[in-house]
């Protein structure tokens, strides 16, 4: 009777110190591992979307870098902002058309961070699949003139519609600098 009761008070002595041992680990999973674990997933996160950008500013600088296309193609050739906004509303407009997105709105904007000294920027909602979001998004990137999206929201048209986005994009592009009082001077002007 007396091992007994010694081998009863050792196993609880060892289940006790099994129950401590476990709690310690699950307060330090729980407190030290899941949040370190997560601080580096969003570091991750981050690192792979500067990658993803450099990697399209470097395609931009080797396509500069090539002078694939005439600097009369990279900005609007419109003298006034009000007449390259109307353009750039209707290339939009044909671009989204195109893509078969339905349009909600366009509207000019004020842009927070212009791209170039002279600059417009609109204001660009639209509606439809993902996958013709994506397509639009690669021909504004690609259009002549250039066309930076300097913001994107995107939502769910509603709850009931699987698939469908509504997105609100804000879209800048560049307007030619005024020539230079040296290339004036130089051309006899």
């Amino acid at each position: 009777m007396r091992f007994e009761r010694a081998d009863r008070a050792l196993l609880l002595r060892r289940l006790r110190f099994i129950a401590v041992n476990a709690a310690v680990a699950c307060l330090l999973v729980g407190f030290v591992i899941v949040p370190f674990a997560s601080h580096v997933w969003e570091m991750c996160e981050d690192i792979s979307e500067s990658a993803e950008q450099l990697a399209r500013l470097q395609q931009f600088k080797q396509a500069a870098r090539q002078n694939q296309a005439p600097l009369e193609t990279v900005f609007f050739s419109a003298p006034e902002e009000r007449l390259a906004s109307a353009d750039l509303h209707a290339l939009l407009k044909t671009l989204t058309q195109e893509s078969g997105l339905q349009l909600l709105g366009l509207r000019s904007v004020a842009s927070r961070q212009p791209i170039a000294k002279r600059s417009i920027a609109v204001g660009l909602e639209v509606e439809g699949a993902a996958a013709k979001l994506r397509d639009t998004l690669v021909k504004i990137e690609t259009a002549r003139p250039i066309l930076v999206v300097t913001g994107v929201t995107l939502r769910p048209s509603s709850p009931d519609t699987d698939g469908v986005l509504r997105a609100e994009l804000i879209i800048q592009g560049a307007l030619r600098p005024p020539p230079s009082r040296a290339a004036l001077v130089e051309y006899g002007k």
